[in-house]
């Protein structure tokens, strides 16, 4: 990235970091989320919009760390928490909500991972994001394999 082009890196590794975690490129989401905001220069610098897109790699990043780190090394967030406060674009909201809320779960930390994961779902299914929903259902159930529907029964899936 060069210098001088403010919030190119943090937009352009927003939009990868998807990708990154669909693909098991957790390695390069985190070096590239680390590197990013220092490539774009002083916050402030590219104006709201840099800030959101700070936000939301912030929120990336959270999950990220969840996934790749052991249960006592894994970043803390508060049940009352949004991951995604300030992002304004409600389908990236619905993917991060969703991203940190399954990486909470993962850790077994679901009263913290309850709130995001809810409110993500919601928000992907409003938005029409299958790719969310889906990840996040299969994360969600990978997290919990013998918990059935709430109507009781065995299989299913975990549907917050």
């Amino acid at each position: 990235m060069a210098a001088g082009t403010p919030g190119y890196a943090v937009r352009l590794v927003n939009a990868l970091t998807w990708y990154w975690f669909l693909r098991g490129r957790l390695t390069e989401a985190r070096r590239s989320l680390h590197t990013a905001p220092a490539a774009d220069g002083e916050p402030g610098e590219d104006g709201a919009a840099g800030e959101v897109a700070r936000l939301a790699a912030r929120a990336w990043l959270t999950g990220i760390e969840l996934r790749g780190s052991s249960a006592e090394a894994a970043p803390g967030l508060a049940a009352d928490v949004d991951p995604a406060s300030g992002v304004v674009d409600p389908v990236m909201r619905g993917r991060l909500r969703c991203f940190v809320g399954t990486g909470l779960f993962g850790h077994g930390r679901h009263r913290e991972g309850l709130g995001p994961l809810t409110a993500g779902l919601a928000a992907a299914r409003g938005s029409g994001d299958r790719w969310a929903e889906a990840a996040a259902l299969v994360e969600t159930g990978a997290a919990h394999p013998c918990r059935g529907p709430r109507t009781g029964g065995t299989g299913g899936g975990v549907v917050p």
